[in-house]
């Protein structure tokens, strides 16, 4: 009776026998859900602004990957055009 008390979420024929769900389910809206404790709901409530604020960054840094390799092409373009130029520019200078 201590642990029902203490944890009221808690299905008591789980702990006795093994058998059923964890958590006692309560009906709430026509919806079966589990019933959850004020700490864990704030926990979860907690877990989800962090998930939230993690896939913002995420997507800030999935854009800033996408601007770096953009930079990466031009320089290589860049790059490609000077040895070029300096190929033509060593050409000319054998045959003059």
């Amino acid at each position: 009776m201590k642990i029902q008390q203490i944890y009221p979420d808690l299905n008591i024929d789980w702990l006795i026998t093994g058998q059923g769900e964890m958590l006692r389910e309560v009906k709430q809206n026509d919806n079966v859900q589990p019933a959850l404790s004020g700490d864990m709901l704030a926990y979860l409530r907690e877990k989800d602004n962090e998930i939230r604020e993690l896939r913002a960054r995420i997507d800030e840094l999935t854009r800033e990957l996408h601007e770096r390799e953009i930079e990466i092409v031009e320089l290589k373009k860049e790059n490609l055009h000077v040895a070029k130029r300096a190929d033509v520019a060593a050409s000319s200078q054998k045959v003059g």
